[in-house]
């Protein structure tokens, strides 16, 4: 979609809005393609149609200069903004009350001046503002008041360790607590849970889970905002800089500006761009599990296995987690009226495991599973599963593969072994992503 493309979009868009009260971008398809002063003209001039109006413009950034997928956006991008811009201004003229609000994960293309050498046309268009991450107090009452829910008492140092690994954004500050819950045995709760296992159960969660939860947001900022990523990196490495150049940074919550100094002080954010780096710095294989042609006759020193094999084990450690939560929601959705889906889990188990699971609540059933167990129980309710994997042996095949985990075993391997490993664990991690 180029700018002339997206401005008749958005004029289809705000017909049909002010006509009946709400619409969606993909209504548009298919419609009359007038341009955008054409229609506003025919909204400014009925009388039925005075009704404030608000254009909602999400994930702008795959339409900026620096969109991956849209390069004409680099020349685009200002053509679309200027037009827009005197459609607001116009508007306002014929007493049309017209909204925008734009968002998307970097306001970089709404800052700078120039766009190319000329004058960017949405500079101070749109004011900028930020979801940023919760004050300490707040991050203090969420955890506060999510843990007295689960039976456990967290002490203030507990509650501020929890915050600060997680940067004190909401949604990380859940998938640690989440972890934390797992990993105390609800038999014994109420508890109170004290700072240093909180310590230590983030740092796990941060090598894990919280590890490639991070490197997704820091992809996306790396990809969308290039040099306010390296200055993360900078500021990761020990560099001062000044509070005004990290301000965005700041208001993301990827840094905290302390006694004057600005810090990364979340495990989250600097285990996130230990993951980031090693996968750009050693791109022997890439995610689909191929050994890439630079690296196929090349010696790893130890360094570099150490690394490979810490994403593998990583990678794992992510589908294990997700693979034990898939099991159970299909087999809650799925069993029929009259079988329970904690039978099923133990049915599938041998004997001697089944006396040992026996009498344990659900979640804590289910992260006792071992790896192969959990490929026994799909493949014991395979008419439950056929639908996601259709290939039994290749899953089993895999499941398998994966079992021999070369970062935990003394044995000899090669970039075929990785490329193997790399392999199944996308085939599984798609499946399973359904």
């Amino acid at each position: 979609m180029n700018a002339s493309t997206a401005l008749k979009a958005v004029a289809r868009l705000a017909r049909l809005a002010s006509q009946q009260g709400y619409a969606h971008i993909s209504q548009t398809l298919g419609r009359s393609d007038n341009d955008i002063m054409t229609t506003f003209d025919a909204l400014w001039s009925s009388p039925t149609a005075k009704a404030p109006l608000l254009i909602v413009f999400d994930e702008v950034d795959y339409i900026t200069p620096d969109s991956p997928i849209s390069t004409h956006w680099r020349e685009e991008f200002n053509e679309f903004w200027r037009e827009f811009r005197a459609l607001v201004q116009e508007s306002k003229r014929h007493d049309l009350t017209l909204s925008v609000l734009v968002s998307g994960v970097s306001s970089q293309s709404f800052r700078i001046a120039e766009i190319d050498g000329v004058e960017n046309s949405v500079l101070h268009f749109v004011p900028e503002d930020y979801l940023s991450p919760f004050a300490e107090q707040a991050a203090d009452a969420m955890i506060n008041a999510l843990g007295k829910r689960c039976g456990l008492a967290f002490t203030r140092d507990a509650r501020e360790a929890l915050a600060q690994a997680s940067a004190y954004l909401p949604y990380w500050i859940r998938m640690a607590g989440s972890y934390v819950h797992r990993h105390i045995e609800v038999e014994g709760r109420p508890a109170e849970v004290d700072a240093r296992l909180v310590s230590q159960l983030c740092n796990e969660f941060a090598e894990t889970e919280g590890a490639e939860i991070s490197r997704v947001a820091l992809q996306n900022l790396k990809r969308v905002d290039q040099p306010m990523f390296d200055l993360l990196l900078r500021v990761a490495g020990g560099e001062l800089v000044n509070a005004r150049q990290a301000r965005p940074l700041v208001n993301y919550g990827l840094v905290r500006q302390r006694a004057g100094n600005i810090l990364v002080d979340s495990v989250m954010v600097r285990r996130g761009l230990e993951l980031l780096q090693s996968q750009a710095e050693h791109p022997g294989v890439d995610e689909a599990g191929e050994v890439t042609a630079s690296r196929r006759t090349l010696e790893l020193d130890e360094s570099e296995w150490a690394e490979e094999l810490a994403s593998i084990s990583r990678r794992r450690n992510i589908l294990e987690r997700k693979a034990r939560e898939f099991v159970r929601l299909v087999l809650k959705m799925s069993l029929p009226t009259g079988r329970d889906w904690v039978t099923a889990v133990t049915s599938a188990l041998v004997e001697r495991r089944r006396e040992e699971c026996a009498g344990l609540a659900p979640d804590a059933l289910m992260s006792k599973l071992y790896w192969l167990e959990l490929s026994a129980i799909i493949g014991r309710e395979w008419l439950h599963f056929e639908r996601f994997f259709q290939d039994k042996k290749r899953l089993l095949g895999a499941f398998s593969l994966l079992n021999e985990r070369p970062d935990a075993h003394a044995k000899d391997i090669d970039l075929a072994d990785v490329a193997l490993q790399r392999r199944e664990l996308t085939w599984l991690e798609e499946r399973i992503a359904q």
